[in-house]
């Protein structure tokens, strides 16, 4: 016999069964009747603990009215007192009686009556000796809260008024809390007076509620004032003192000048060219005509690295780098930060440095001269100032030449800056050297030109009138902010 498919309810139904047990599957009878029984033994103990405090709950509504009917001398007991409610047609709810017997009393006694006129002159069941006591004692426990929550308004204000702390933020009560949250329970109680009463019981309540609203709101706003008048004693500033400035960011003194540099050299046709820091020795020295044996590759000079490489002790690789990729002509400077093993007033194992070249068929001494002439005059801003070029020797170049301008802190009468000579040396330059030009593959029979190197922050001590090298690394920001 072919089996008969279950119904869709059945279905449901046997799915959630088996879901619940936590695991439990197949479609045995004997697996179903396992999973069933364990779905129901999971739900009686699910609802024990509610019934069982249902039952505490139901147990102490009747104690509170029992007291309350006992306390007003009228002999009935619980079982009498609501069927002579049911008698006289008064239908309300456990609950509600027993806060009217805590909260509401003169209410409750009006309902009593009526509930033992109901009743006519039916004998009451004799109250044993003891029970009156123990009622008692119960009720004046519980009535230690209505009694409370029904204090008048002076005794409010006092309560108030002895507040010293402020109300908490998120609590939205004020000094007395859980003031506001008595009303609610007398309101309940409304519903068991006749509705004659009703309405005056309710407008006192609402009274009492209004009147503990605007002490506490006043106590609230009077403490939130002392607390902000002595934060403002505590905390007062003094208003003769200066005023905190805004931190404004400026250069630093060696970028300003080697900004200002770069746009002088850039007005006349010269581009800006960078490199690496980190050389070859062929880029160097060799490209640039120092033997091995010069002085400046010696380990006290140059900072050698591992790997045959050293960090460049000038910008003049940049040049060299630039004539193997362009060809003339060609103007350009090539500023950068260099690295010498010294250390003093006048040097730094860090400082910036400057390159010039131009690479022409015309190129001249007196082109050199002229170049470096217009810009002191306008780096310096002195329309006369005075320059001279003193022969000296540079392996690079050839003449070589050291360049003097007429010393600016004194105009040429002689101070310490200057030695009492009135001159200060401010850069070396020459013609560039046949071999240099060899390196690169330039034709030293058809073009020539001539470079320069200066110092940023030699020029920067000139211009800002600064003793020491040092003090433009040292990040000390009392001494930088004359130049902001």
């Amino acid at each position: 016999m072919p089996r008969v498919k279950r119904g869709v309810t059945a279905h449901a139904s046997h799915k959630k069964v088996l879901d619940a047990a936590k695991g439990f599957r197949g479609r045995r009878k004997n697996v179903f009747r396992v999973a069933n029984e364990a779905v129901m033994k999971a739900g009686q103990y699910a609802y024990r603990d509610r019934r069982q405090r249902k039952r505490q709950f139901r147990a102490l509504w009747i104690a509170r009215i029992n007291a309350a009917v006992r306390e007003m001398g009228i002999d009935m007991n619980y079982s009498q007192f609501m069927c002579g409610l049911k008698k006289a047609a008064i239908e309300i709810d456990r609950k509600v009686l027993a806060d009217m017997a805590v909260f509401d009393q003169p209410a409750f006694a009006k309902i009593a009556e009526q509930a033992k006129a109901s009743l006519g002159a039916k004998t009451c069941r004799p109250r044993t000796e003891g029970r009156p006591a123990r009622a008692s004692l119960f009720l004046f426990r519980n009535n230690e809260f209505a009694h409370e929550s029904r204090r008048n308004s002076q005794g409010c204000r006092a309560g108030v008024r002895g507040c010293r702390q402020p109300a908490h933020p998120r609590s939205g009560q004020g000094p007395l809390p859980g003031q506001e949250r008595r009303h609610p329970s007398q309101m309940k109680g409304l519903g068991a007076l006749p509705a004659e009463e009703r309405k005056a019981a309710g407008a006192r309540i609402n009274q009492l509620k209004d009147q503990v609203e605007t002490l506490l709101r006043a106590r609230r706003d009077a403490i939130q004032a002392a607390e902000l008048a002595r934060q403002l004693a505590a905390e007062s500033l003094d208003v003769t003192l200066p005023g905190r400035g805004d931190a404004v960011a400026a250069l630093h003194p060696v970028t300003r000048t080697m900004a200002r540099i770069e746009a002088l050299f850039a007005s006349i046709g010269f581009a800006v060219a960078d490199g690496p820091e980190i050389e070859t020795d062929f880029y160097n020295f060799t490209a640039l005509n120092i033997p091995e044996n010069h002085p400046a590759r010696a380990m006290h000079d140059t900072f050698y690295l591992e790997g045959g490489n050293l960090l460049r002790t000038h910008t003049s690789p940049v040049q060299v780098h630039y004539m193997q990729k362009q060809q003339p002509p060609l103007r350009i400077i090539a500023p950068g930060r260099v690295y010498r093993c010294d250390s003093d007033v006048t040097h730094t194992p860090m400082f910036h440095q400057v390159e010039g070249l131009w690479v022409d068929e015309s190129a001249s001494f007196a082109d050199l001269k002229g170049v470096l002439a217009d810009f002191m005059a306008r780096f310096f801003e002195r329309d006369n100032l005075p320059v001279r070029f003193r022969p000296s020797f540079f392996p690079f170049t050839e003449p070589s030449a050291e360049m003097d301008i007429g010393c600016v802190i004194c105009e040429g009468a002689g101070c310490r800056v200057c030695s009492h000579t009135g001159w200060l040396e401010v850069l070396g330059c020459g013609m560039v050297h046949p071999n240099v030009f060899g390196h690169v593959g330039i034709d030293a029979e058809r073009y020539q030109g001539f470079a320069f190197g200066l110092g940023v922050e030699r020029l920067a001590m000139l211009r800002y009138g600064v003793d020491d090298l040092r003090l433009f690394f040292e990040n000390d920001l009392r001494f930088l902010r004359q130049f902001a």
